[in-house]
């Protein structure tokens, strides 16, 4: 039988993720039609009479085609089976009608028009009244709107899963479509209407997309919108193209909610941006990426000074802000006043970027209908940055920082175990302030494990003046309820910014031995610059330098590579400088070389 072969071949496709739906409808009407005239094969014959009974020549092709793509499958089983020849019905692509652009008062008949189907008080006449709205306030095509759940109709918005291509969306709806969808669901609650469906008919099922599409070109008809017969008129899938063409109309009456839309330029129909923003901060970089607690609070430092940028520059309250607001012209605006305004130099500027540019990678998959606007935002061109020599001190001036902080205060004896420890072990500022007492195997303080950058871990061997520093402050220390090592007067976690501001007083002190202080900046993180200079100048090797630091790559580390002389000297060494003859220079003869001499001698 034609019509198991039509199952069988059917359920391939499926089974390979395809809807394939139209092609089973259409492949199980010419299975009928051939087994009415009891064939068991397909015939090129049959299958020409019964294209040609098509409504149309484009619905005749369509039937052609996918007819003749089952028999290539059926012939390769069963060469009885016989393969119409291609091209039998015309050939191309069916040409894309223009589109009917309806207006707001013709979208208001028709909604009218679907409450008078029949039957009279039953669910079936709200149904395709608020389906229509919902088509021509949202854009959605007929298959999504009718794949619709009820479980989809979300605070957020529709969740479209069944898009085209099988794509998913999120699709923010304003608060008219989303009262007119709570009416009908109240509707549907009082009529008693159950089903998983969002919309659905006296079945409980949903409508069938060929069933709707004959309702819409009947009401349509019925209010001379369209001709008898096969005159050109406005089609269902119209209702999609007015979305985007038309604006919103605030006047509308509320039995028509549901048929009103948002201004392209603003409105209710903007995607908050609070929402996105804080659950990308709160759950999806400490939950779903992992990111580190110092990570987080970066990107939160780094959105707190956008939000405020853009509430400032649009006039607005940050919480009132959208996705739309962030637009490149914004962001590169932005970028540009920290940078100038603020003072921050390229790396900060692109530290920053790097967070926007995160945020909108998220927003990509979690809300795709401002994928062009993110694909925009992270496609602007990161600024390069020169890369300078690093700072870092002499062993002397090591020594007089370290010596200090005074041992007979409590602040005192804290401050140098700090000081000793970040330097003896060349910790970052983040590892120093995260460290806690059970970071010391067996309370030997011998060692050191630390969690450093990209969650990579070291245990670091310490000196004996390191272990002494570090005892006194653990016989010092009191008690508290925090498991951090170092705390601060109120008993409480060290901050880095404490930690800065204690070393700065600290320099200024160790500078009357060493006034050479006075002339460098010293940052907690040139005391681990420090250490590893002094490291590389001991071993000579920048593997141990790249192990003891913690650095995923040597590529890192080649920064002290270009500060030290002993590798610039021994080059010099090795090789004699060269015999260059002096000879005399000819300016060139041609113009146009003339003119690219003078052209690079002015830079």
């Amino acid at each position: 039988m034609l019509s198991n072969d039509v199952t069988r071949y059917v359920a391939v496709y499926q089974a390979l993720g395809l809807n394939f739906s139209e092609q089973s409808r259409t492949l199980h009407l010419y299975a009928r039609y051939a087994e009415a005239y009891d064939d068991r094969f397909t015939l090129v014959s049959r299958i020409r009479d019964w294209c040609s009974t098509a409504s149309s020549p484009i619905r005749a092709r369509s039937c052609y085609d996918t007819a003749r793509r089952f028999c290539v499958f059926m012939n390769a089983e069963d060469s009885r089976h016989e393969v119409p020849p291609a091209g039998a019905f015309g050939r191309g692509k069916r040409p894309r009608p223009a589109p009917h652009l309806l207006e707001l008062h013709q979208i208001r008949a028709i909604m009218n028009a679907a409450l008078d189907l029949p039957p009279r008080g039953s669910i079936r006449p709200h149904t395709y009244y608020h389906l229509f709205g919902l088509l021509a306030a949202t854009g959605l095509r007929i298959s999504e709107a009718l794949g619709l759940q009820r479980n989809d109709f979300t605070e957020d918005g529709l969740v479209v899963r069944c898009g085209k291509f099988g794509k998913s969306r999120l699709l923010p709806i304003q608060a008219s479509t989303r009262q007119a969808l709570n009416d009908y669901i109240a509707i549907r609650t009082r009529l008693g209407c159950d089903g998983d469906d969002l919309f659905v008919v006296t079945t409980g099922r949903a409508p069938h997309k060929v069933t709707t599409h004959v309702i819409f070109v009947k009401l349509a008809r019925q209010l001379g919108l369209r001709g008898p017969g096969r005159t050109r008129g406005p089609r269902l899938h119209d209702l999609r193209q007015h979305l985007l063409v038309s604006g919103g109309d605030p006047g509308a009456a509320p039995r028509h909610r549901c048929g009103e839309r948002a201004s392209v330029q603003g409105g209710s129909g903007m995607t908050a941006l609070a929402p996105h923003l804080s659950a990308f901060l709160r759950e999806h970089l400490p939950r779903e990426r992992n990111a580190s607690p110092h990570t987080v609070a970066t990107y939160a430092h780094a959105f707190a000074l956008l939000v405020r940028f853009a509430a400032q520059r649009l006039k607005r309250r940050p919480s009132d802000l959208t996705i739309e607001d962030i637009n490149p012209d914004l962001v590169l605006a932005f970028l540009d006043h920290i940078e100038g305004e603020r003072g921050n130099v390229a790396r900060s500027r692109n530290a920053r970027f790097a967070a926007i540019r995160a945020f909108f990678r998220y927003l990509e998959y979690r809300a795709p209908i401002h994928l062009e606007q993110a694909m925009r935002i992270r496609a602007l061109p990161v600024k390069r940055t020169d890369t300078a020599l690093i700072d870092h001190l002499t062993r002397e001036e090591v020594q007089a920082l370290l010596a200090a902080p005074d041992a007979r205060t409590l602040g005192g004896v804290r401050d140098r175990a700090m000081l000793h420890l970040t330097y003896a072990a060349g910790l970052r500022v983040s590892e120093l302030m995260s460290l806690r007492v059970a970071d010391f195997p067996d309370r030997s303080l011998a060692t050191v494990r630390i969690l450093g950058k990209g969650r990579r871990e070291r245990v670091l061997p310490l000196w004996r003046e390191t272990q002494a520093a570090l005892r006194a402050w653990l016989v010092a220390r009191p008690d508290a309820t925090t498991p951090e090592l170092f705390l601060n007067r109120d008993g409480e976690r060290m901050s880095r910014d404490g930690f800065a501001f204690r070393l700065a007083q600290h320099v200024t002190a160790a500078a009357q031995k060493r006034p050479s202080l006075l002339r460098k900046r010293v940052t907690p993180h040139v005391l681990r610059h420090s250490c590893a200079m002094h490291t590389l100048a001991a071993t000579g090797d920048i593997r141990k330098v790249s192990l003891w630091l913690g650095h995923a790559s040597l590529q890192s580390t080649e920064a002290y590579l270009r500060v030290d002389p002993a590798e610039k000297l021994a080059v010099l060494a090795a090789h004699a400088p060269p015999a260059i003859q002096q000879g005399r220079f000819r300016p060139p003869s041609d113009k146009l070389l003339a003119m690219l001499f003078e052209v690079r001698n002015a830079t």
